[in-house]
């Protein structure tokens, strides 16, 4: 199940909706209201999302705005040079041995630091 926070080209407001082919169900229109947030908050019912939007029209993925899938999460966590390409990207060497394989970094971006720096979250 792929679910995508969205708007449309007449309303800027973002909606979630469930991804199917080459369409998107809106849940809101068919009884699961929220954004993702509180979806995933509440516990994602799959089952009722399925029966909710089963043999529902959708909208054509090409006349909708795609936006992050989470709006303003509250943290990102990556992982970085964790394997040799990315390493060579980068122009740094592999610091690691034969059998360690190169050593990684962690990449933690919390939103309110973002919001202090000014800068964009995503």
């Amino acid at each position: 199940m792929k679910l995508a926070t969205y708007s449309t080209a007449n309303d800027a407001t973002l909606k979630v909706g469930l991804v199917r082919g080459e369409e998107i169900v809106p849940l809101a229109d068919n009884g699961i209201s929220g954004d993702m947030i509180s979806l995933l908050d509440g516990g994602l019912d799959n089952d009722a999302i399925a029966s909710a939007t089963h043999a529902k029209q959708g909208i054509p993925l090409s006349s909708v705005s795609l936006h992050a899938p989470i709006p303003l999460p509250g943290k990102i966590l990556a992982i970085g040079l964790n394997y040799g390409d990315h390493i060579a990207e980068c122009g740094l060497t592999n610091n690691a041995t034969a059998q360690q394989g190169p050593t990684p970094i962690l990449i933690c971006r919390w939103y309110l630091t973002n919001l202090i720096m000014k800068q964009s979250f995503v």
